[in-house]
């Protein structure tokens, strides 16, 4: 995607903060919308706000809560509900789950 290539945010991760280096989705002008997706330095970094906000932000509590009693994946995703505005984001993500699984059978 162009927020991948051009900045280097693998997950589309927002900010509401317009002094935060960000871009916007194509086609909404160059007039300040709200919000935007945020641009790292690099893609380890745009990893690594994944992480914290995984670590700390309340709308992963039950995120948190989960991964204390379970280590499968495949439960885990279907708390990120708040991540995606995508309804079958959980149903995508164990699609690639499954597909690394088999590869990494080969």
């Amino acid at each position: 995607s162009r927020f991948a290539t051009e900045g280097n945010n693998l997950f589309g991760i927002r900010t509401w903060n317009k002094d935060i280096p960000h871009m916007v989705a194509q086609g909404m002008g160059k007039k300040w919308p709200g919000w935007g997706v945020r641009i790292f330095a690099s893609k380890c970094d745009s990893v690594k706000e994944y992480v914290r906000l995984l670590n700390e932000h309340s709308a992963y509590k039950e995120f948190r809560e989960l991964r204390k009693k379970t280590k499968d994946s495949l439960q885990l995703i279907k708390t990120l509900d708040k991540f995606s505005t995508t309804k079958d984001y959980d149903e995508r993500v164990a699609r690639m789950i499954f597909k690394i699984r088999k590869l990494e059978k080969k």
